[in-house]
């Protein structure tokens, strides 16, 4: 008899919970796309109706003639900047009261992704950026180029050597993910792989898992948001722990990199160390 009024009860406070932040918007006269209860504007990235980027640009595309639209991610409000000139200000001129970003990931439990910059705010946000912007001076963005374009003829070679004179199907997804990790190794890491003719090799195995954002790494990175401070108190971490120690092993190798005539200074070492 308990369970009869009492779990309509408990489901009616969960939904006034999970819509209680919903006039943030409308009360300052806002527009705003219409938020999911407790899903906010993502439920249709959930669903995978959408993409992500489909779903961040909703209410640019739906409040064409504003400055600023609203969004809800689950049931956080944020500003959607769509003007230039306004968003130039808050980098420039207005830059430090827009630089912290909300987030409970912790060096200690993920020592790569909390290295990050989209996950470090305050003081170290700072030293990161600093650290960061020598990588992508002019001669250094050439150079990468550079190594892009090596490791795109260097597949396209190896495309040419498997076809042996004939046509052949390949998945395209398949290809530009080991492309792009070649690429991505080369240019941040200084160090040269091939994954198209070794696909079991460590650093795409290790960027495969480094990208996955389902299932447990996608459920702890959802805790961050809707559960903030029990994530903490649990002490978790985002990332698969053999990612973290793998890629933390192999930074003697990175710095270390032989040099092949291209300028291989692994720009990825500035941004997720303390150097």
């Amino acid at each position: 008899m308990f369970l009869l009024w009492a779990l309509p009860v408990a489901l009616y406070l969960f939904y006034r919970w999970s819509v209680a932040t919903y006039d943030y918007f409308e009360k300052r006269n806002i527009p705003y796309v219409k938020p999911v209860p407790f899903f906010g504007q993502v439920w249709s990235f959930f669903t995978q109706e959408k993409h992500a980027v489909d779903v961040a640009s909703e209410g640019y595309y739906m409040f064409p003639n504003t400055r600023i639209s609203g969004v809800f991610t689950l049931r956080t409000p944020a500003y959607l900047v769509h003007d230039p000139i306004l968003f130039k200000e808050m980098a420039i001129k207005d830059f430090d009261h827009f630089t912290d970003h909300v987030t409970e990931i912790t060096v200690e439990h993920d020592p790569l992704l909390a290295r990050s910059l989209f996950f470090t705010n305050g003081a170290r946000w700072r030293h990161h950026r600093s650290g960061l912007s020598p990588a992508f001076t002019g001669s250094k963005i050439r150079n990468m180029f550079a190594l892009v374009a090596k490791s795109a003829g260097d597949a396209m070679d190896r495309l040419v050597v498997s076809s042996r004179g004939k046509s052949f199907t390949m998945e395209l997804r398949d290809l530009y993910s080991k492309l792009g990790n070649d690429a991505m190794t080369s240019i941040s890491f200084g160090v040269e792989v091939d994954s198209l003719t070794d696909p079991e090799n460590e650093f795409f195995l290790k960027g495969k898992r480094l990208a996955k954002v389902d299932g447990l790494p996608g459920l702890k990175l959802l805790m961050t948001t809707i559960l903030p401070g029990l994530f903490k108190f649990l002490r978790l971490g985002v990332l698969y722990k053999d990612v973290n120690d793998s890629i933390g092993s192999d930074r003697s190798a990175w710095t270390s990199s032989a040099t092949t005539g291209i300028d291989r200074s692994p720009a990825a070492i500035l941004l997720t160390f303390d150097l």
